[in-house]
Parts: C-alpha cells; sequence; structure tokens
C-alpha cells in the first residue's frame, strides 16, 4: 500500500513508502523536524585534495566576516522582527506577491538591484567629466530605485530565518545597503546646498559601500543559492515511465513517486491524474505532505500555493512554476513523461528584413515623387 501525504495524513514519525520510477516500493526518510529546510539548505563543506586526501578548505571571505561580527545574530533577529508586519506572514498576501515576483515569473529583487548600482555608478562616471545636472539626475534615480530594491530583498531575505549563514550574511548586506543609501542621500542634500565637492565626496564614498554590499548578493546567490530555483537541476527522463497502479491513487491525495532523480506527486482529482514536481521550487519543501485544495497544493514549509493542473504559481514565495508532467493510464498503471510546450512562433528575421526593406523603398519612391 502506498504512503500518502498531505494534512489528512501529516506525521511522519515512523518511515513511509513511495513509489520509485519503476514501480518498486521502497523506504523514505523518518519524520521531517522543523529545521529540515536549513539541513536542506546548508551549504556543502568545500574539501580539496592534498596527498589523495579529502582536506576540509577554509571559510570563504564572506563567512569569514560575518564569523568576525558576534553582534550580527541578534540585528539579524530584530531587523527581521521589525519587517514582519511589512513584508512577513502577517503583510497583504497581495503585497507579498508582488514583493516576491509571482508576476514576474521569477525573484524580483534581482531584477530590480541594478538600478542603484547602475544609477550611482553612472553618477561617478559624471561627476568625474563634469556632466553636473546628469550626475544629480542619476543619484535621485538610484536613490528610488534603492527604496524599491531593500524592500524586495526584506521579503526575500525573511524565509531564511532558520539558515544561519543565509540570515546573517543577508542582514549585513542590507545593512550596508542602507549605509550606502544614507551616504547618497547625504550627497543629494549637499550637492542641493551647493556643496558639490562634499556631495561628491558623500556619493563617491557610498559608492564603494554599494559594491561591497553588492558582491555579498552575489555569495547570496550563486555560493548559497538563495532565490534560486530548486527544481532547476533534477531531471526526468523524456520517455514514458511507469510510476504506480492507477488503483493506489485516491481521490485527492497526493503520492510521491521518483523519476530519474525528480520526485513527482500524482493527485487524483477531477476526473483526471495530475503530475508535477514535489520538490518546491522556493526552497525544497515536500509538496506531497502539503493540503490539496480547488485544484492547488499548498507547500507545508513556507505556505507556496501551486495549481495540480500546470505547476503554475498562484502565491509566492515561489516564483517559479513547479515541473509540469503528461499523464497517460494503460492497463491500469500510471506512467508519467515531462511535459513540453509548444515552441513560441516567431517572425522569420529573413522575412521580417524584407518586409522593412520594401516599406523604406516605398518611403523613397514617394518622397521622390513628391519632390517632383
Amino acid at each position: 500500500m502506498l504512503h500518502r501525504h498531505g494534512r489528512s495524513n501529516p506525521s511522519r514519525s515512523s518511515p513511509g513508502r513511495t513509489v520509485a520510477g519503476d514501480g518498486v516500493v521502497g523506504q523514505t526518510p523518518g519524520s521531517i523536524s522543523v529545521d529540515f529546510p536549513a539541513r536542506l539548505m546548508r551549504k556543502p563543506d568545500r574539501t580539496r585534495k592534498t596527498g589523495g586526501q579529502e582536506v576540509p578548505m577554509e571559510p570563504d571571505l564572506a563567512e569569514r566576516i560575518t564569523e568576525s561580527l558576534p553582534w550580527l545574530d541578534a540585528a539579524a533577529d530584530r531587523m527581521q522582527e521589525a519587517f514582519e508586519p511589512v513584508v512577513g506572514q502577517s503583510a497583504p498576501r497581495a503585497l507579498r506577491d508582488a514583493l516576491y515576483g509571482v508576476w514576474l515569473g521569477h525573484p524580483l529583487h534581482p531584477a530590480v538591484i541594478p538600478v542603484p548600482v547602475g544609477c550611482w555608478t553612472a553618477t561617478a562616471v559624471f561627476d568625474l567629466i563634469g556632466e553636473e545636472r546628469a550626475a544629480d539626475l542619476t543619484l535621485n534615480l538610484g536613490l528610488a530605485g534603492a527604496v524599491v530594491s531593500a524592500v524586495t530583498g526584506a521579503a526575500q531575505w525573511q524565509d531564511y530565518a532558520s539558515q544561519k549563514d543565509i540570515k546573517r550574511i543577508g542582514a549585513l548586506h542590507a545593512i550596508l545597503n542602507t549605509g550606502a543609501t544614507v551616504l547618497y542621500a547625504g550627497s543629494a542634500i549637499a550637492r542641493r546646498n551647493g556643496s558639490r565637492t562634499a556631495g561628491m565626496a558623500l556619493s563617491t564614498l557610498g559608492l564603494g559601500v554599494n559594491l561591497a554590499s553588492a558582491w555579498l548578493g552575489g555569495e547570496l546567490a550563486y555560493e548559497m543559492g538563495a532565490g534560486v530555483d530548486h527544481t532547476a537541476f533534477q531531471s526526468a527522463p523524456e520517455e514514458w515511465t511507469d510510476v504506480a497502479a492507477e488503483a493506489d491513487l485516491m481521490e485527492g491525495q497526493p503520492v510521491r513517486v521518483e523519476v530519474g532523480d525528480m520526485p513527482v506527486m500524482l493527485v487524483r482529482g477531477g476526473g483526471g491524474i495530475t503530475a508535477i514536481g514535489a520538490t518546491c521550487s522556493h526552497m525544497g519543501g515536500p509538496l506531497d505532505e502539503g493540503e490539496i485544495a480547488e485544484g492547488c497544493v499548498t507547500c507545508p514549509w513556507h505556505g507556496s500555493v501551486f495549481r495540480l493542473e500546470d505547476g503554475g504559481v498562484v502565491h509566492g514565495p515561489a516564483t517559479s512554476p513547479q515541473p509540469r508532467f503528461e499523464v497517460r493510464t494503460l492497463g491500469g498503471r500510471v506512467s508519467v513523461k515531462p511535459y513540453h510546450p509548444e515552441p513560441l512562433s516567431l517572425p522569420d528575421p529573413a522575412a521580417v528584413a524584407e518586409a522593412a526593406g520594401r516599406v523604406i523603398s516605398t518611403g523613397d519612391q514617394g518622397a521622390g515623387q513628391a519632390s517632383g
């Protein structure tokens, strides 16, 4: 008998059962404690080979910096408490979805951070060549972008409260960004009051702080995987894979199966069977342990909501859709294979160039007739 998850069976204090891609029933881990996301996301220990042996490598620079700041943990706690009413679970869901980037299809924060970094870099260049109006304009645009970046970053960072490394580096990242914004605001005031030399000094210092903070942001994303789609590196065979007996699927009860190296969740409902990736794209939560309601599944870790029909995101904090699978039933067995949408039908570049040439030619002829 298959082990089913969901709110009707929330406990996993004893080993459960799951179906592998070849239909073989195997054992799954025991209970998942509340700190499981931290264990899942913990940065792996890095090693190097010395004399044929694996030797642990030293922590990287970002980790060493944060470890040298013992006050950072308490500061991070206070910051997350302060952000909670604005961007946390108590904030309006529509606002949180907008700040996460649900409407964009990936996190909003990395899409807006180039605004302050780019504008403030341009400010330094314009200051250098004496373009005062352009320097002031880009400085103020950068201040506006910094506000949006801060709010979207805080929304994304709130979900990492249980992950010490990401929490600490994220806190320092936010503190440095705030410092850079204060320096640029002071620069704007000084420039407005006619003290351009002081304003340029403040903005130059602010640029250095901002670039240091941007480096920490890169550490969070590319070294620690903050904001990364957790299904991105999973793969499944392209051919049909037998995964379960149709009779073992009960109405509204999710069943977890393995297809290649990708966990997949099967749900019978509405007269059919749907299949989407079982690993939440947000932070790797087990969707097969989530609540099934109104054609959607809610991740038990952070509350992301996905449509069962196509894996699309209904509510964040997830922004990437779940992998979707085609399903067929044959001889009482259920098989799945990855779903691939039809490619977009884009215009042929050669045809576009030819049409543009005809338009230009017609315009030239009309101009010649008018002059004649």
